[in-house]
């Protein structure tokens, strides 16, 4: 649980150090020190460290198979404690490997090799559920780390599964998958203490404060920017000011605070928020800085101030690996923003018209827009889609004879802010848009 908490005070490199020196003999201390590799590897993107978090993964498949016993939850009732632990770290290990592999390989073939991977691990999973409402029904008591473990596998899978299309929907559901987002949306909030239930209970587990990230997660950015429905407020609120007191220096309590505020249309208070940000630590880790600076630097698109967000997207265009094809273009169309405040609100036709100072931000527009289309990069065989939009935008601004309408808004748009923008600032645009 140390390590758990140190995750949450966004004490990152005593988490590693500490799971490190286990990680060869101690289950979870073998799978922290995996999920921690997989995260610095999504931070950095580079081969070498997506390498390192597989053979993590790896070390705790190999780990948790000299503990399992043979699967089946009729199995599950012979096992004694850690063996029944071995069964949901496997499942992990396998997720975190499958999810590595996925962002390592090569295009669909990777893809479907994992996919049998995933499905080995839902099977885990929902042998361990059938397992424990079958405890529950005996009048067993189990531990709280093993139900909160399976809830939170069993409420993400459902949960996930849940927003994909209506037609893959159907067909995951006849190779043996459930996409229930009210039992998902259940099982981690009883595994979070968000809510009690006599025929599910869970006490405060291992895997709890997890069930609350996720909860958070769909709440404060998944209901409004997928259109899932509609955020428990309330609840965000309380649960935060609980987590905020216990970790107040946790990177992502703190992310989802400023999320909150966002959609209450308070984007001062966001951008304050994000911008009190701060990863103490490694370069790679500071990485994680870099979700502030995007969503800090929207809200101030959001609020008209051009040039503020194009800092900051100058740099995550420098500094971070993520998307530089998307940094790249958000910082052109700030400039643009800003040239069109130059000009009157409207591009002039002749250029030649421009004084030195226009003709400057439009050169640097012009070159940002021509270096976007070299910076996209794919995930797993596939193009990502927010980088095929900003390349046939930079390409139609090319087309147009360097030229976009009001681009900043239109990004605005996509980003789901418009509808978050406090009154003011949409009775300012809907004069500009009027001009």
């Amino acid at each position: 649980m140390r390590a758990v908490w140190q995750f949450l005070d966004s004490d990152f490199e005593k988490v590693e150090a500490l799971l490190h020196k286990r990680r060869h003999h101690l289950l979870y201390a073998s799978e922290g020190h995996a999920a921690i590799q997989y995260l610095r590897s999504m931070m950095t993107f580079t081969r070498e460290a997506m390498a390192d978090a597989h053979q993590a993964a790896e070390s705790t498949i190999n780990l948790a198979s000299y503990y399992r016993k043979p699967r089946g939850w009729h199995g599950l009732k012979t096992m004694t404690p850690v063996q029944r632990h071995a069964e949901l770290v496997h499942a992990e290990a396998y997720l975190l490997r499958a999810m590595v592999n996925i962002g390592m390989g090569d295009g669909v073939l990777a893809l479907l090799k994992e996919s049998w991977h995933v499905r080995s691990a839902y099977a885990t999973y929902r042998n361990c559920f059938a397992y424990i409402q079958d405890a529950y029904g005996n009048g067993e008591r189990l531990d709280d780390h093993f139900v909160s473990g399976t809830y939170l596998g069993m409420g993400v899978f459902n949960l996930v599964l849940s927003m994909l299309p209506a037609k893959l929907l159907r067909f995951i559901e006849l190779v043996g998958f459930t996409a229930d987002r009210r039992l998902g949306l259940e099982l981690l909030a009883i595994a979070a203490g968000w809510r009690s239930d006599p025929i599910h209970p869970c006490g405060y587990g291992l895997r709890s404060e997890f069930c609350t990230l996720v909860l958070l997660g769909y709440h404060v950015f998944l209901c409004s920017d997928l259109y899932l429905g509609y955020p428990n407020i309330p609840l965000v609120e309380v649960v935060l000011r609980r987590s905020l007191q216990q970790h107040p220096d946790g990177l992502l309590f703190m992310y989802f605070e400023a999320r909150l505020l966002i959609l209450r249309s308070d984007m001062e208070g966001a951008i304050q928020r994000f911008g009190a940000l701060h990863v103490t630590g490694g370069s790679d880790w500071r990485q994680l800085q870099y979700l502030g600076y995007w969503e800090q630097s929207l809200c101030l698109m959001a609020l008209g101030r051009w040039l503020d967000a194009a800092a900051g997207f100058d740099v995550l265009r420098r500094e971070n690996n993520w998307n530089k094809a998307a940094y790249t273009y958000a910082l052109a169309c700030c400039l643009w923003e800003h040239y069109l405040g130059l000009c009157g609100g409207v591009a002039p036709v002749d250029t030649a018209e421009l004084s030195n100072g226009q003709r400057q931000v439009l050169d640097v527009v012009r070159s940002l827009m021509a270096l976007v289309p070299s910076l996209k990069r794919k995930v797993a065989g596939k193009s990502i889609p927010i980088e095929k939009f900003v390349i046939r935008k930079a390409a139609k601004f090319q087309q147009q004879g360097n030229f976009l309408m009001r681009p900043g808004l239109e990004v605005l748009h996509t980003m789901n802010l418009i509808s978050k923008m406090p009154r003011t600032r949409l009775l300012v645009l809907r004069d500009e848009i009027d001009r």
